[in-house]
């Protein structure tokens, strides 16, 4: 007997991105292992849809630098002007209080009790004021030696500093900051374009490093929902959550509650839940987003079966055998209706009917359609893809259970071989079916 394992198994169909176009379909592998009976893992598909176009996120301009700035200023503010710009700003912002909408009182109101608190002691307020204008003026100097910013300009800034106008250098470091969100943009759909490409090798783990980097530099949509969906296979479940997190609340933002993007966000995280056991915590997310699709695709959509598909996995990994076999065979009759017989994700649909079969001892309903999962992988995704070693491996998992050993154990082989390459020999997945294998080879009569 076997102890139970855990692999993740997750279908990525990618289509068209803000960057660019993901040629054919990835799928990786991982699942539930039941105990007593064997590999049977159990996918959660997602689905990468179209993303939106590319916003902008600004970036915070930092004006400290490393070389200390000049202790003060040389302004030509005095005191008494510096007291009467004070009492100007109360003014100003007192009679725009008066008119206020009630979003924007608050911050009103704390704008005149913070110039009120330095009226108060204008001695010390100015002086502070002298200080940051020497920094601005420092990094004002610094930026201009690294940009095409006219001198005249530089200049205009520097003497409007001196005299308590900080708006033109503002505006100087709002270009600098747009150009540089610009290189920032750059870099972020370059590493993404690198994921592309590692993921296109069948390597996962160099995949989730670049969409990861893209994320953190320009956190869009397909960005974020990329490097949750590879941070997951790869492994990593922890930081996973953490960018299913910060991806609901972006799709959110963009898209409202009801959208299919933020129903993908919802599938893709429900996974993620259900892969590290927070079953509760997962069917909600996926029953909203089944609704969200039901309104928004119809029911006959293969985004839809993948929903459906993977809230019948959650049922199975918590024993509701009887909730999750009228909904796989819902997904397969709508991936053969919308994708064909000849499709990987229709082959998903078979391994996971017969995983459920095998759990429940219909082992001769198994076998059939693990082999016919087998061979579509193999005209579709080729031998070396690790779906086609997910099959193999539950295959040979059933003739296990059904003690045909001389059977199983050259599928078990060349199942740990393909996962080894294409996911590490550090992946947990492959790190679980190595032991399992070589317990295989230990306990077999």
């Amino acid at each position: 007997m076997w102890d139970a394992v855990l692999l993740l198994l997750e279908t990525y169909s990618a289509e068209l991105g803000s960057v660019g176009i993901i040629s054919g379909a990835l799928f990786a592998f991982w699942g539930k292992i039941k105990s007593i009976l064997g590999f049977t893992p159990k996918p959660q598909q997602v689905e990468v849809t179209n993303p939106p176009p590319a916003i902008a996120q600004p970036t915070e301009v930092i004006v400290n630098v490393d070389n200390a700035p000049p202790k003060e200023a040389m302004t030509t503010m005095t005191l008494d002007q510096y007291e009467s710009r004070l009492a100007t700003k109360i003014t100003e912002a007192e009679a725009n209080l008066k008119t206020a909408h009630d979003a924007e009182k608050t911050q009103l109101q704390q704008k005149i009790d913070e110039l009120r608190k330095r009226a108060a002691n204008p001695e010390q307020a100015l002086a502070e004021a002298k200080a940051t204008i020497a920094k601005l003026e420092h990094a004002l100097t610094r930026e201009g030696n690294n940009t095409d910013i006219a001198d005249a300009r530089m200049a205009e800034a520097r003497e409007a500093l001196e005299a308590g106008d900080f708006s033109v250098a503002d505006d100087i470091f709002a270009e600098i900051e747009a150009r540089e969100q610009l290189a920032v943009e750059r870099t972020a759909r370059a590493a993404f374009a690198r994921g592309e490409i590692a993921a296109q090798d069948i390597r996962w783990a160099d995949a989730a490093k670049h969409y990861a980097r893209a994320a953190a530099l320009h956190p869009t949509y397909a960005h974020l929902y990329t490097a949750h969906e590879f941070t997951l296979r790869n492994g990593d479940y922890a930081k996973a959550i953490a960018l299913g997190t910060e991806l609901l609340k972006l799709a959110k933002a963009e898209f409202g509650d009801t959208h299919k993007k933020y129903a993908s966000a919802l599938n893709l995280h429900a996974a993620t839940l259900k892969t590290t056991g927070n079953y509760d915590l997962a069917e909600p997310l996926l029953k909203q987003a089944i609704e969200i699709g039901k309104q928004t695709l119809g029911e006959n959509h293969p985004d839809y079966a993948i929903r459906l598909n993977n809230l019948a996995a959650l049922y199975e990994a918590t024993g509701k055998y009887d909730l999750a076999e009228p909904l796989y065979k819902q997904a397969i009759k709508i991936d053969k209706q919308t994708l064909g017989e000849n499709h990987p994700n229709y082959a998903i649909r078979l391994n996971n009917l017969a995983g459920l079969y095998q759990a429940i001892g219909k082992y001769d309903l198994a076998e059939p359609l693990y082999k016919q999962a087998i061979k579509i992988d193999k005209q579709t995704l080729g031998e070396n893809h690790p779906d086609y070693a997910t099959r193999l491996n539950n295959l040979a998992a059933l003739y296990e259970t059904t003690g045909k050993y001389d059977h199983a154990e050259p599928l078990y082989n060349q199942a740990f071989s393909i996962f080894d390459a294409s996911l590490g020999p550090d992946h947990p997945s492959t790190k679980t079916v190595k032991a399992n294998y070589q317990d295989f080879l230990k306990n077999r009569p």
